[in-house]
């Protein structure tokens, strides 16, 4: 999907196998009671795998009660450079058991590969035994134009990844804070790779706050982190 690839030019399209998106009659789409179990996404060229809505609008009304369970994320992300698996722009999600897996790391090629294996976007997800590696970072967690994103809870996953395990951003202002995170029981392992198509990307941390409004009320307890060497610099948070 992106023909330019060789002048370092990617294209950030969908070409997710399941997408929900849309504004029928003004209104985003959403689906409520969701249930994916013991499915296999593999070989997406593109940003996402599973993108539970989108919107940017203000009140928009979000899915809720989201289950995936036990389902393999496989050699994705091939030719865009702005992957993420599981996109969760919904409330009420039930994340466990996944594995988010490539076999070579973001940036090995060009810029192409796995970005981020899920994204937090809404409140009340539970984030929990699941597997992400290769990825540039494990996760992002940010709210959305809708809801705060409160109450998350990441617990017992393993993050092998490049950069940053769980992630805290935004690159807005006017998002809304983020209150009531759990992180608790996960290993985070950080390679040593510097990623050249990425000239900023220099700093490694297994927990990552870097977002421009707030961030309160976070627990992190009894994870484990291990850096692969102390060539580049890093820091647990």
């Amino acid at each position: 999907i992106s023909p330019s690839r060789g002048s370092d030019t990617y294209n950030l399209w969908n070409q997710s196998q399941i997408l929900v998106s849309g504004t029928p009659a003004g209104v985003a789409a959403r689906i409520d009671d969701v249930v994916i179990e013991g499915c296999t996404f593999r070989n997406n060229p593109g940003v996402c795998c599973l993108c539970m809505g989108q919107s940017n609008t203000a009140s928009t009304t979000l899915g809720k009660r989201w289950r995936v369970v036990g389902n393999r994320f496989i050699e994705n992300g091939l030719d865009t450079s702005d992957h993420t698996s599981v996109f969760g722009w919904a409330d009420d999600v039930i994340f466990a058991n996944n594995e988010i897996i490539n076999s070579t790391a973001y940036g090995t090629v060009g810029r192409v590969g796995g970005v981020t294996g899920y994204e937090i976007h809404g409140t009340n997800h539970r984030i929990f035994g699941n597997h992400v590696k290769n990825y540039y970072r494990g996760m992002w967690v940010s709210s959305n134009y809708t809801a705060e994103c409160n109450n998350s809870i990441i617990a017992g996953n393993i993050f092998e990844v490049s950069f940053y395990g769980v992630d805290f951003f935004g690159n807005s202002s006017s998002l809304t804070d983020m209150k009531r995170t759990i992180i608790e029981g996960n290993v985070i392992v950080l390679d040593n790779t510097l990623i050249t198509a990425i000239p900023g990307a220099i700093f490694k941390s297994a927990i990552n706050i870097a977002c421009e409004y707030g961030v309160s009320d976070v627990i992190v307890r009894n994870n484990w982190c291990v850096k692969t060497s102390a060539s580049v610099d890093s820091a647990f948070i």
